[in-house]
């Protein structure tokens, strides 16, 4: 009996790999995360979805962002969906280049990230971009 620890699974070995589970991932966070936010709101207090959207685009515009109609639904459509792939590709990079987390179960790996992504964008970078923009 072989008790030795079995090797890690590979990391996505070509750049084709990297694309596939770059658009694969970027794409299911982006929808699971946007019908999540829309659900959660619409239940919540009774918002719609492009008026979350523009509180997406706000981040960038401010108030003004309420005003936009789709334009600034757009936007915020499309600042969500970047966040979404930025942070697929940083947890593609970062397994594709620590054989440590390759050991992880996939759905924990997501999950763990998943709150690293919301405490970054919530804690550091949205209170970050406000400061910035009352600056301008």
């Amino acid at each position: 009996m072989n008790t030795a620890a079995s090797p890690a699974p590979a990391a996505p070995a070509t750049s084709s790999d990297f694309t596939r589970a770059l658009l694969w991932g970027g794409t299911i966070c982006g929808l699971l995360d946007g019908t999540a936010a829309c659900v959660q709101v619409w239940l919540g207090s009774g918002t719609m979805p492009g008026r979350l959207f523009q509180g997406v685009a706000s981040a960038l515009l401010g108030k003004a962002a309420g005003e936009g109609g789709a334009a600034t639904v757009g936007l915020g459509v499309l600042m969500h969906f970047t966040v979404a792939f930025t942070a697929t590709a940083l947890c593609c990079l970062a397994y594709r280049r620590t054989p440590a987390l390759r050991r992880v179960p996939v759905v924990a790996l997501g999950a763990l990230f998943g709150a690293a992504v919301f405490c970054t964008m919530n804690f550091a970078f949205l209170p970050f971009l406000s400061v910035v923009r009352g600056l301008y």
